[in-house]
C-alpha cells in the first residue's frame, strides 16, 4: 500500500472519537487492540484481511490512548472543589504560558496558565497537580516561569450559551484545564521566584514579545493586530469587525499561521542562510532548527505544527535525497499532533487545517488536467490565474461542509477573494519579516512599515469590496451532522470518479505511444 499513513491516522482519530462518545470498557478495548494486531501480523500476506485488522487495531489503539490521556492523578486540582460551584483559595505554582493582556470591558485582564504545586485553604494546604487558567485584573509584571502564590475564587469553567456549538468548558478541558482562578485587583499575590521554566520556551516567548513590540511601534492598532496574527500567532488584538469581515468572505484562514506562512518564513530563513558560508545540507538543518523555534514562539497551534512538520519532512527529503509523499507527510503531522494531545481531533482549527491541505493535494491535479487540456498555451498568464483559482476552489470545496456546520455560513465569494488576497498576503508576510529584521534601524524599518501599511490597507479594502457583492455569503442556520457526511460522501465519490477518469486517459496515452513505438 503506497499511502498507509492516511488510513492509519484516520483510524486512530476515529478511535479517539469513539472513546469520547461511547466510553467503551478499557480492558476489553485493550484486549481487542492486541488481538487485532496479532491477527494483522498473521494475515499479513492477505491484503484485504491485513488492512481490516490493521484498521481495527488503530481504532482501538486510539480509544485506549485517549482514555489513558484523560485520566486524572489522585491529587489533581479538579478534585479541590468537591462538588462546590466555587471556592476561595490560594494556589502556589509556576506560570507555564505567556502572560497575555486581553480587553475586558473598559479595562483589561491578564491571562495565563498556571501549573499548581500546592493549594491553600485558610491555614491548611496540600499538594496538587494539573493545570489551571488564571485571570488577573491587575498588572503584576509577571512572566513565563515565575513561581507565585495567588489568592482568588476557584471555579470550573462553564458555557455561556447552550445554543452555541462552541463550548468554552469543553475547549478548556481539551487543553487539560478543568479549573479557573479569578483574582481581583485587591487579591493577594506573592512572587516567590523568577524564570523557573524551560529556558528555551522562555527565550522564544521573550523574542515573541519583542517582535510584537516592533509591530506596535511602527503600525496602528488594527494593523499591528493583523501582523501579530499572521506572523506571531496572536489573534487577540484584531478588532471584532475586522475578524467578521474576513470570516464572511472566506479569507479568515490568512489570519492563522498555516502552510503558506510557514513556506514563506522557511524561504526567508533559507535565503538569509545563503549569506553564510556553509554547505546546502547545513542550510537545510539550520532552517529546520529555526522552524522549530518558530513553532515555540507562535504558541504551537495545530495548524502551525502541521505545516512545520510537513516543511521539515520536505527539507529532510532534500538532505537524504529522497522524494517525499505529501499525503504521508500530512499523516505523520496528524499522528504527531494527536499523540501530543488526542483531544486536538475535536479542534475546529485542526480539522480545517488538515482538510484544506488534503483537498488541495487531492483536487488540484484533477482541475489542473482539465485546464491544460482546454488551454491553448501551457505557460500563459491565463493558465496561472486558472490554476490559482483551482487551488482556491479546492480549499474552499474541502472545508465548506465543516464551515457550514460549525459557523452556519457558506462563502461562495471566497474563491474570488482568495485570488487577490493570497498573493497579497505573500507580499505582506515578506514585508512583515523585513520590518522585524530591520526593527532596530529606524530608517529602513520606517520604509518597510510604510509599504506594509499600504499593502494591509489594500488587502482590507479588497476584502471589504468582496463583502459587498450580492450573495457573497449565505447564512445556512443549523445543519444536521448527516448532511455534512452526505456532502463529503458525494465529494469523495466525485474525486474517485475524476481520478479514475484521468488514470484511464493516462493509460490510453501510454498505450498509444507504445503502439507508435
Amino acid at each position: 500500500m503506497r499511502r498507509p499513513g492516511i488510513l492509519c491516522v484516520l483510524c486512530f482519530a476515529a478511535g479517539i472519537v469513539m472513546q469520547d462518545r461511547g466510553h467503551p470498557d478499557l480492558c476489553w478495548t485493550a484486549i481487542g487492540c492486541g488481538l487485532a494486531l496479532a491477527a494483522a501480523f498473521l494475515l499479513r500476506r492477505t491484503t484485504i484481511l491485513f488492512l481490516v485488522c490493521l484498521m481495527a487495531a488503530f481504532i482501538l489503539a486510539g480509544a485506549v490512548y485517549h482514555y489513558s490521556y484523560q485520566r486524572f492523578a489522585r491529587d489533581h486540582i479538579y478534585y479541590a472543589l468537591r462538588g462546590r460551584p466555587a471556592r476561595e483559595v490560594a494556589v502556589t505554582g509556576t506560570i507555564v504560558s505567556d502572560v497575555e493582556q486581553r480587553p475586558f470591558g473598559r479595562t483589561s485582564k491578564w491571562v495565563f496558565e498556571l501549573k499548581p504545586t500546592r493549594i491553600h485553604y485558610g491555614t491548611r494546604s496540600k499538594a496538587v497537580s494539573g493545570k489551571i487558567l488564571v485571570n488577573l485584573f491587575k498588572d503584576h509584571g509577571l512572566g513565563y516561569g515565575d513561581v507565585i502564590t495567588v489568592a482568588g475564587k476557584l471555579y470550573r469553567p462553564y458555557d455561556f450559551s447552550r445554543e452555541d456549538k462552541f463550548s468554552y468548558k469543553t475547549y478548556l478541558n481539551r487543553k487539560g484545564i478543568y479549573c479557573i482562578l479569578s483574582a481581583g485587583k485587591d487579591a493577594r499575590l506573592v512572587r516567590r521566584a523568577r524564570r523557573q521554566g524551560n529556558p528555551v520556551i522562555a527565550q522564544a516567548l521573550r523574542w515573541r514579545n519583542a517582535l510584537k513590540a516592533v509591530f506596535s511601534q511602527y503600525l496602528s492598532g488594527p494593523e499591528a493586530g493583523l501582523m501579530q496574527a499572521m506572523l506571531l500567532g496572536d489573534r487577540s488584538h484584531i478588532p471584532r469587525p475586522l475578524k467578521d469581515l474576513f470570516a464572511v468572505t472566506g479569507t479568515a484562514h490568512i489570519l492563522a499561521i498555516s502552510g503558506l506562512h510557514i513556506g514563506i518564513v522557511a524561504g526567508f530563513i533559507f535565503i538569509l542562510l545563503k549569506l553564510v558560508p556553509m554547505g546546502r545540507r547545513g542550510q537545510y538543518l539550520l532552517t529546520i532548527l529555526f522552524l522549530a523555534g518558530y513553532v515555540l514562539m507562535t504558541g504551537g497551534r495545530p495548524s502551525v505544527i502541521r505545516a512545520t512538520i510537513m516543511a521539515v519532512l520536505l527539507l529532510g527529503s532534500f538532505i537524504v535525497e529522497r522524494e517525499v509523499d505529501v499525503f504521508n507527510s500530512l499523516a505523520v503531522a496528524g499522528f504527531v499532533i494527536l499523540v501530543g494531545n488526542p483531544a486536538n481531533v475535536f479542534d475546529v482549527g485542526f480539522q480545517l487545517s488538515f482538510l484544506s491541505v488534503f483537498s488541495i493535494v487531492a483536487l488540484f491535479p484533477v482541475g489542473d488536467k482539465f485546464i491544460k487540456r482546454f488551454s491553448p498555451g501551457k505557460n500563459t498568464a491565463g493558465v496561472y490565474i486558472l490554476q490559482s483559482m483551482v487551488v482556491s476552489a479546492a480549499a474552499w470545496i474541502g472545508v465548506a461542509g465543516l464551515i457550514a456546520y460549525y459557523f452556519e455560513i457558506i462563502t461562495p465569494a471566497a474563491v474570488l477573494a482568495n485570488l487577490f488576497v493570497v498573493p497579497l498576503m505573500t507580499v505582506i508576510v515578506a514585508l512583515g519579516l523585513g520590518l522585524l529584521l530591520t526593527g532596530s534601524g529606524p530608517a529602513m524599518a520606517s520604509g518597510f512599515a510604510l509599504c506594509l501599511k499600504l499593502a494591509l490597507n489594500v488587502m482590507v479594502g479588497i476584502v471589504a469590496l468582496v463583502a459587498r457583492i450580492p450573495g457573497c455569503y449565505v447564512y445556512t442556520g443549523k445543519l444536521p451532522l448527516w448532511m455534512v457526511f452526505c456532502y463529503y460522501a458525494v465529494l469523495g465519490l466525485a474525486l474517485v470518479m475524476g481520478r479514475a477518469l484521468l488514470a484511464g486517459e493516462n493509460r490510453a496515452v501510454i498505450d498509444k505511444r507504445n503502439e507508435l513505438c
